[in-house]
C-alpha cells in the first residue's frame, strides 16, 4: 500500500497522510473474517481533493495506541499514524530501555509488532511522527501479565517423627500468584507451609495450589512420617577399615532411625569421649565390679516425698578422652595422627526413643601416611 495511506485495525478507518489529486475517487470498506466465509462491502464514499491539498503542515498523530494489556507469549500490535505534509516519518522506541528482540516495525512505520511478548518487555512505548514542519509524539504503557508457573514445587517427602518441616512451594506470575494448601482434600492454610515437631497425624497427601487471575496450577505430594528404632540392616558398618600410620581416618556410622539417634563409640571396652566431663556407668562390654546404693525420690506418700533405697549393679568402666578422636554430629568417628595403638575393634552405638542398636568394625593400621589416609 502507498505509505501515505493507513488502515487501522481498531475501527477500520482509512487515513491518508497527504491527499493528492490522484486520490480522487469512490472508496468502499471491505470486511472479512477467518472465522466465517462471508465478506461484506460498505457503501461508497467519494473523495474530492481540494486545491489547498498541497499546503504544508506539521505532523499530527491521528491513530494512537492506548495502554495495552497482554498475556505472556502473546503477539502484540501497536498502531501509530500521523497526517502531515510532507508525509511524516514515524519512529518507535521503548522509553529508557532497549526495544524487545522480537519487535518488528512495518515498512510504513505505522505498526509495531512484538512477538511472543515476555514480562521483561513491559514498559512505556513511544511513537514519534516528524516532518520538516513539526513533530508529534505519543506514549502509552504495555502491561504484560502471566499465569502462574512453578519456580519450586513439592515432591513426595519423608521426614523423621519429631523433626521440623519447611515445604517450599513457589510460583511466579503476574499478578503474583497466591498459594494455598489442601491436605487429604481439605483446606490446610495459605502461604508457606511450616510444621514444627512432626507427628504421625501430619502424614498424608498434600496439594499446593498457585493461582492468579490468569490461571491455576497445582502440585501433589505425599508426606510420610518415619518412626523406627535404629537399625544397621540396610547400611551395616564395613567389617574392616584400613588406615595409614600417621594419617587420618573417618569411620562412618549410618543406621536408619527416626527420630535421629544419639551416638556413642567404644574401642573394645573403652568408651571414646569427646568431652572428659561426661560420665558413663557402662561400656559396650563391661564386667560386674560391685554395687552402689542410691536414694530414689520418685515416690510420694501423704503429699511428702519419700526416698527409697535402690541397689544398682555398676559395671567396670574405662573412659578414654583423646584430643585426636572426635565423634561427629552424623555419628562418624574421626581419628587423627593414627598410631599402631589405634588398631582394634570399634563399636558404634545408636539410640533413640524407639530403641537402640550397635555395629562393630575393625581398624587396621598399615605403613606410613603420605598425606591424608583414606578409609
Amino acid at each position: 500500500m502507498d505509505s501515505r495511506k493507513f488502515i487501522t485495525q481498531k475501527n477500520g478507518n482509512l487515513y491518508i497522510a497527504k491527499v493528492e489529486q490522484s486520490d480522487r475517487g469512490n472508496y468502499s470498506c471491505f470486511v472479512s473474517s477467518p472465522s466465517i466465509t462471508k465478506s461484506v462491502f460498505s457503501r461508497h464514499t467519494s473523495l474530492l481533493p481540494q486545491s489547498e491539498a498541497s499546503k504544508r503542515y506539521a505532523a499530527d498523530i491521528q491513530v494512537a495506541f492506548s495502554n495495552t494489556y497482554a498475556l505472556k507469549d502473546q503477539n502484540v500490535t501497536l498502531e501509530c499514524f500521523a497526517l502531515g505534509n510532507p508525509v511524516p516519518v514515524i519512529k518507535w522506541r521503548k522509553v529508557n530501555e532497549p526495544m524487545p528482540a522480537t519487535a518488528e516495525v512495518s515498512a510504513s512505520g505505522a505498526v509495531l509488532r512484538i512477538f511472543n511478548i515476555q514480562p521483561e518487555d513491559e514498559g512505556t512505548y513511544e511513537c514519534e511522527a516528524e516532518n520538516i514542519k513539526g513533530r508529534d509524539t505519543h506514549k502509552a504503557y504495555v502491561y504484560v501479565n502471566a499465569p502462574p508457573e512453578w519456580v519450586e514445587h513439592i515432591n513426595d517427602t519423608e521426614r523423621d517423627i519429631g523433626s521440623d518441616l519447611h515445604w517450599p512451594c513457589i510460583a511466579k506470575g503476574k499478578p503474583i500468584p497466591t498459594i494455598r494448601w489442601l491436605k487429604n482434600g481439605d483446606s490446610y492454610g495459605k502461604g508457606e507451609l511450616r510444621i514444627r515437631g512432626l507427628t504421625m497425624l501430619n502424614a498424608g497427601m498434600y496439594q499446593c495450589i498457585a493461582e492468579n487471575h490468569y490461571g491455576v496450577i497445582q502440585a501433589n505430594a505425599e508426606l510420610k512420617i518415619l518412626a523406627l528404632a535404629p537399625t544397621f540392616e540396610l547400611n551395616p558398618m564395613r567389617k574392616q577399615v584400613l588406615a595409614a600410620k600417621g594419617g587420618r581416618v573417618i569411620i562412618e556410622c549410618k543406621p536408619k532411625a527416626a527420630p535421629k539417634p544419639k551416638f556413642s563409640w567404644s574401642k573394645g571396652t573403652e568408651l571414646l569421649m569427646n568431652d572428659s566431663r561426661q560420665r558413663h556407668l557402662t561400656t559396650a562390654s563391661g564386667r560386674a565390679a560391685g554395687y552402689e546404693r542410691i536414694a530414689d525420690p520418685r515416690h510420694m506418700i501423704g503429699g511428702r516425698r519419700c526416698f527409697s533405697i535402690v541397689t544398682i549393679e555398676v559395671l567396670e568402666t574405662s573412659m578414654v578422652t583423646d584430643r585426636r578422636v572426635a565423634i561427629w554430629d552424623d555419628g562418624s568417628l574421626e581419628i587423627l595422627n593414627i598410631t599402631m595403638l589405634d588398631e582394634g575393634s570399634y563399636t558404634c552405638f545408636a539410640e533413640n526413643n524407639r530403641g537402640k542398636a550397635n555395629s562393630t568394625t575393625t581398624l587396621s593400621v598399615k605403613g606410613n601416611a603420605y598425606g591424608e589416609s583414606v578409609t
